[in-house]
């Protein structure tokens, strides 16, 4: 779960607090305690983000749920037309994320031309495919240093070639071992 609680003054203050199921595609809005009543929007099978309108003391909110990353949340509130929170940085993807990708998809490329059973090419390209698409969400993700977006750039990259790499490595191996 993850949320954030905002402070707005109309007449009197009031709490505005957004509970936000990043996994289930669960949110629940709370202004001073009391749920308000979102309907269908209370829950997302597929969460892309949404955006509640409701109003306190007759002045109109909205609540913004903004996906940021992989698997990251930018929450705004906007007050009687008024943001409470700055707007999210722009998203940009850097060039340098392509190499990532290629050498995310190198290793399911290598397994596919040595098997290409149906089973291995399902397997190969759901991995890399995968690993590109959460590749190039934390290279676009504007609240990540550089340094934070390499780092998890590598680290999605060294999975692929460890989960295809290294078990076929081994299964040569062993092959030669035995004298096959």
């Amino acid at each position: 779960m993850a949320g954030k609680v905002w402070t707005v003054a109309f007449a009197t203050a009031h709490r505005v607090e957004l509970i936000h199921g990043t996994k289930s595609g669960s949110r629940t809005i709370l202004v001073d305690g009391q749920e308000i009543k979102l309907g269908h929007d209370a829950k997302r099978v597929i969460d892309s983000g949404s955006v509640h309108q409701f109003s306190v003391d007759d002045r109109p909110l909205e609540v913004h749920i903004e996906p940021v990353g992989f698997g990251r949340w930018h929450y705004r509130l906007k007050a009687d037309g008024e943001w409470l929170d700055p707007p999210l940085p722009k998203k940009t993807l850097p060039l340098w994320s392509f190499l990532f990708v290629a050498l995310a998809v190198a290793p399911a490329v290598q397994v596919i031309r040595i098997d290409s059973s149906p089973v291995a090419i399902a397997i190969c390209s759901a991995a890399a495919a995968g690993a590109a698409y959460g590749i190039l969400a934390n290279a676009r993700d504007p609240l990540l240093s550089l340094e934070r977006k390499v780092f998890k750039c590598g680290v999605l990259t060294a999975l692929v070639w460890g989960a295809l790499t290294l078990p076929s490595i081994m299964f040569e191996k062993a092959v030669n071992l035995l004298g096959g």
